[in-house]
């Protein structure tokens, strides 16, 4: 809508003055073509008759003369809406997510409207799962959700909108930083297990080795929390959700199929098998993605990469 200006009445009026855009990757909404359909988009296998990773990409600042740019027709109406756009790690997979803030070719780094705001969650699926359970996926599905973060940018939006407050600012993986890589290069960096990654001296480690003991674990829960209030990246009442969540874990960690995720112990030290629905999950350590079992894949039935693993 916003990329062919119909944010705009005919009065040239604003309809909205901001915007959030969830995990939509690179892609377009189908507004404004013969057989459109406003969220069907093309995967792998499936969908291709559906165009919607196309360009315009890029979001750049006034004075920019390329055609990579989604607020062109905003610019030339003179009404640039406040937006606010956040995908996670399934996105970049899947969805061409870098190329908002890389050039076409996804070769280097572009600068980022100041009324726009990007953000990745990092290793987060496209949805949240309400299982670990494989279902048609080669692993177990991610558990991580995003909604308190989600909460908190709409809290940043409209404190944004009404109140000139300026968000946090742009968090997402930069090629100048060497945070944005080829998949080649990931999984050069992703060891399949312990083997492999001793082998490769890969710095990252397992949960009961990174944390001395619960009570550890439980401080850095709630420095890292307390990190991402003061950032306006979470509400205060996510935050005591996490860090009750922290408290109410059985240590050692130990995975378990359903919601929450992991044995919980409630304040008698006994187990439970689910918390409020509030309370998140504070450990997961899954990819955002997943490949589907080899049978379905072979099926042509469904795209390759799972879209919530």
């Amino acid at each position: 809508m916003i990329w062919q200006g119909f944010h705009v009445d005919e009065k040239d009026r604003m309809v909205f003055d901001g915007a959030r855009i969830h995990v939509a990757g690179g892609g377009k909404g189908g507004f404004n073509h013969r057989f459109a359909q406003t969220t069907h988009h093309p995967s792998d296998l499936e969908g291709n008759y559906m165009p919607a990773d196309h360009p315009p990409f890029n979001y750049l600042p006034n004075g920019s003369d390329s055609k990579n740019d989604v607020l062109a027709e905003s610019k030339r109406l003179s009404k640039i809406p406040r937006i606010i756009i956040a995908n996670n790690t399934l996105e970049y997979w899947t969805r061409s997510a870098s190329l908002i803030h890389t050039d076409i070719s996804g070769s280097q780094d572009v600068p980022v409207h100041p009324s726009v705001r990007i953000y990745m969650t990092n290793g987060a699926p496209h949805g949240g799962a309400g299982s670990r359970r494989r279902t048609v996926t080669e692993h177990e599905r991610n558990p991580l959700g995003v909604s308190p973060l989600q909460r908190a940018l709409l809290v940043a939006l409209d404190e944004w909108v009404t109140k000139g407050i300026e968000p946090p600012a742009n968090r997402y993986p930069r090629m100048d930083r060497g945070e944005l890589i080829t998949a080649s290069e990931h999984k050069t960096r992703f060891p399949v297990n312990e083997e492999e990654r001793n082998k490769a001296k890969d710095p990252r480690i397992s949960i009961t080795a990174r944390y001395r003991d619960k009570k550890d674990y439980v401080n850095r829960v709630k420095a890292a929390v307390e990190e991402l209030v003061k950032d306006r990246f979470l509400l205060r009442q996510d935050a005591e959700a996490y860090i009750e969540s922290a408290q109410s874990l059985k240590w050692p960690p130990k995975p378990i199929i359903e919601y929450p995720f992991w044995d919980m112990e409630n304040c008698n030290g006994k187990s439970i098998w689910g918390v409020s629905e509030s309370s998140p999950s504070v450990l997961a350590v899954a990819s955002g993605f997943d490949f589907r079992l080899i049978s379905t894949r072979l099926l042509k039935t469904s795209s390759g990469l799972h879209f919530s693993n």
